[in-house]
This record gives C-alpha cells, structure tokens and sequence, in this order.
C-alpha cells in the first residue's frame, strides 16, 4: 500500500498552505501598518515578507519542500511576528504608563505620586523587559523591579511565580486606573478649587485607536498573569 497522501489530500494540504501564506502575508501588512510609520521601510518590509511567502510555495510546487514543512515555516513566521508584535506594543504602553505616572506626579502636585511612582517603575520595568525580549530573542526577560516582586514573594513563603503573579495583577489595576483617572475637559478653565464637573474619566478623551491598543495590551497582561497564577497553584 503506498504512504503518498491521496490526490484530495493533497489538493486540502495546497489549499491550506495558500490560505496560511494569504493569511500570514496580511498580517504583515496589519503589523507594519501598526508600528512602522516610514512609508519607504513599510513598504520594503511588505515586498520582503510578500517575497519569503512566494519562495516558500515555490519551493513546495519545485519539490524541495514537503507542504507540512512549508506550513511548520508560515506557521513559525507568524508567531515569530505576533511576538515581536506584543513586544513592541509592550514597550510603546510602557512608555505610556511612564508618561502617564510622570505626569499625575506633576499635574497633582506630588499629591499624586502614590498613584504615579507605581506607574513610572512599572512603565520603566516594562520597557526594559520587552526591549531586552526584542533584542535577544527571548520572551523570559525579567526586569529590575519583577525581580523585587520575586524576592518579597519568596521571602513571604511563596514561589516566584507568586510574585509575577503579583506584578502582573499590579501592572492591570495601574492600566485600568489610567483608563479611568479623572482628566480636566479640554477647554475648562479653573480658577481655584477644582470642581467634579470639570474632569472626565481619560477614556473618553482617548481616539478610537488609542483605547483599542491601551485595551488589547491590558487584556494580554491579564492574560498570561492569569496563566501564570494557573502554574502557581500546580
């Protein structure tokens, strides 16, 4: 009996392999478009990645390619690219963060900073951790302060997953304070005391693109710290 895959097998295994490349292929349009604002470099990045799916299938129609192999390669390209993906957006929402903490330790004169010195070490913490994950390859790059959260953890009887546990829970509720922090309406004028009428919770002055990607990043912190506090009670 032979081991060749049936020719409607095979015909499935194509139709999956193009549908893979088309899929990988915008998605990389959807990533450059979201993080690469030079049109030239855009662009490049674009023809770069059309070109690597359009060798890929070539090889497979050449014969130097099995299609579960070339799909195993789509399919490493597009998680290769979803993490450098997150990574990036992780250090563009930890600079918003920082910004955010800067400027509620400012705004409020200091009277804030309670709030606003959480949000800059965390904000730091997180830019350091994804530009060390970008420039090594890696996703496990623990920064300074995760490394503080470890050590209390340890020290409390709890295991270092604990403290990134703890850290990821701090790191959601500082994103859903900055969402809602109380922000003065464009225009208003304050004499003296403030008034309540005065402010807005900042996701109402926030554009459609911003509250989605401040949404989408939250989402994902909660996500794997979820994960992670499922591995800590193994």
């Amino acid at each position: 009996m032979s081991n060749q895959p049936s020719s409607y097998t095979r015909d499935r295994q194509l139709q999956e392999l193009h549908q893979s490349a088309a899929n990988l292929t915008q998605y990389a349009c959807i990533v450059s478009a979201r993080h690469i604002k030079d049109g030239v470099l855009r662009g490049q990045f674009n023809r770069d990645m059309a070109y690597y799916v359009r060798q890929v299938l070539s090889d497979v129609r050449n014969g130097k390619l099995r299609t579960d192999e070339a799909a195993w390669r789509l399919e490493l390209e597009h998680k290769s690219l979803s993490r450098i993906s997150l990574e990036v957006g992780g250090v563009i929402a930890g600079g918003f963060m920082t910004l955010t903490g800067i400027g509620l330790c400012y705004g409020s004169a200091m009277t804030l900073c309670s709030v606003g010195t959480p949000m800059i070490a965390h904000g730091a913490n997180n830019i350091y951790e994804n530009v060390a994950n970008l420039a090594r390859g890696r996703t496990d790059t623990a920064g300074p302060l995760k490394k503080v959260y470890r050590i209390a953890a340890v020290a409390a009887g709890g295991t270092e997953n604990n403290g990134d546990v703890a850290y990821g829970s701090v790191d959601v509720l500082l994103s859903i304070y900055g969402f809602f922090r109380p922000v003065p309406k464009p225009g208003t004028w304050q004499l003296f005391i403030p008034i309540r009428t005065d402010y807005v919770p900042a996701y109402k002055l926030m554009n459609k693109g911003a509250l989605l990607f401040e949404g989408v990043m939250s989402a994902w912190t909660a996500y794997l710290t979820y994960q992670t506090a499922q591995e800590a009670e193994k």
